[in-house]
């Protein structure tokens, strides 16, 4: 069993249909919900919580931006919602236009071939991604929420910069230490405070910074030789050529957004969902997903 979580703004039919096609009654399903979202969207996304014993909405809202500002505070939240919950082994961070293309039975065999190893992507964070003259050591960001079971190697520690994608999939083991071992507000405020790709930070340099000792974390030492360490919790079809040479011939942040074009082609990528999916081109795809399983 795993649990989804993701951040939601728009597309409710889309959500409604992606939810329909990789359901499971013992998986569970958090969707947080921008600000930004009209009234009706609210109330429909609600209503799949009133509907469904494992679906859950956070009560809190943050106003989420294309620089990423508060996309970590909103995963922060369900996190903290659904480690109440028993019964699972992994999280899947997702977006709004996001599509699982894998069906629940793989996902378990996937997550037990990971073995409690955190799926994260991995590149050199550039210097601008956050703040000199912040501290960034566990004390400073009193980091620990209880400091008098750390070692002094974990106080002592400064964190390690990396950067990734946002999607993630995390361990159960991760997930109750990012939610009961340390305390993420000072971190997540500071690095909030940057100008863009701030959700792109968190949960890498945690990963990487070896002292802290996260559950499920990887080695610095590959970023350190300059190896980036890649990872198959999303697929993007990368493109910086422009929109006529995706598929869908539609690009946004040098991604391109697909379409139905490219559905035949998804299920042969070992990745577990798909980034960027256009909505209208997905639903058919998602109801053929639905009826295979």
């Amino acid at each position: 069993e795993h649990e989804r979580r993701k951040t939601i703004l728009q597309d409710y039919e889309f959500i409604e249909e992606e939810l329909r096609a990789s359901y499971h009654p013992q998986n569970y399903f958090c969707y947080s919900i921008d600000q930004k979202a009209d009234r009706d969207f609210h109330d429909r996304i609600k209503q799949l919580a009133i509907c469904f014993p494992n679906v859950f909405v956070t009560p809190e809202e943050f106003n989420i931006d294309n620089d990423g500002h508060f996309m970590d505070h909103a995963f922060y939240k369900c996190l903290q919602l659904l480690v109440k919950k028993s019964g699972w082994e992994y999280v899947l961070r997702l977006q709004n236009h996001d599509v699982i293309t894998k069906s629940p039975y793989e996902m378990v065999g996937i997550y037990r071939e990971l073995d409690g190893a955190n799926d994260v992507e991995l590149t050199p964070c550039p210097e601008g991604r956050w703040n000199r003259n912040k501290k960034w050591d566990a004390r400073s960001l009193k980091l620990f929420v209880n400091e008098s079971v750390a070692s002094a190697t974990q106080l002592n520690a400064s964190l390690k910069f990396a950067k990734g994608a946002t999607q993630a999939s995390l361990s159960r083991a991760a997930v109750e230490w990012l939610v009961n071992t340390v305390n993420l507000t000072t971190l997540l405020a500071q690095i909030n405070e940057q100008p863009f790709g701030v959700d792109e930070i968190l949960i890498q340099s945690l990963q990487v910074t070896d002292e802290l000792e996260m559950p499920g974390r990887f080695t610095y030492e590959c970023l350190r030789q300059g190896k980036n360490t890649d990872f198959i919790s999303r697929m993007s079809h990368w493109n910086y050529l422009g929109a006529e040479f995706c598929r869908s011939r539609l690009v946004r942040h040098a991604i391109c957004i697909l379409g139905i074009e490219d559905f035949q082609l998804l299920s042969k990528y070992p990745t577990v969902m798909a980034n960027k999916v256009r909505p209208i081109s997905a639903k058919p795809y998602l109801r053929r997903q639905s009826d295979f399983l």
